[in-house]
């Protein structure tokens, strides 16, 4: 949940005067955290989404934006002269999403998926199976048995050309 926060607050945090963005975006990270304690669902992401929203509606801000202004030393007229008449942003564990108006969605942080972060380590696995196997062994100079077969050399290492036997019929 730190990181979504993190993101919503430096997003918002953005739309105020440069003079009060610190104080804003802090104010913000404490507002938000209370508000999703009991409300945060990694098991089911979207469960809660809607409750999770900060929005502002044709230019009336979430009484949560308010209360960080206030809390940021920020006049409300101030934000809202700075931020879209309509803005919806939803936090939700593992992506932050917005809309501003009635234009698309905008994904501003999504975390790997699971599959993605599955890829990486056995991507990571292989290299350092890779790694090893081509610190210990040598690559081998000749075919291994009389009807042809061979041992390839550890991946990554320039393979010679091989030329495979015929088996030796029997007269």
């Amino acid at each position: 949940m730190i990181v979504e926060l993190a993101v919503a607050a430096k997003f918002l945090a953005a739309f105020a005067p440069a003079s009060h963005q610190e104080l804003f975006r802090t104010a913000l990270c404490t507002h938000l955290a209370s508000r999703y304690a009991g409300h945060w669902y990694e098991a089911s992401p979207e469960r809660g989404s809607a409750y999770r929203a900060v929005a502002v509606r044709s230019g009336v801000p979430d009484p949560l934006l308010r209360r960080a202004a206030v809390e940021a030393g920020l006049p409300v007229a101030a934000l809202l002269a700075s931020m879209p008449q309509d803005l919806t942003l939803w936090v939700d564990p593992f992506a932050v999403t917005c809309r501003q108006g009635d234009k698309f969605i905008t994904t501003l942080w999504a975390a790997p998926s699971a599959h993605h972060l599955q890829q990486q380590q056995q991507q990571q696995q292989q290299q350092q199976m890779y790694t090893s196997m081509n610190q210990s062994q040598e690559v081998p100079s000749s075919p291994t048995s009389s009807q042809g077969s061979f041992s390839p050399p550890p991946l990554g290492r320039k393979r010679s050309p091989v030329t495979l036997r015929a088996p030796i019929a029997a007269a």
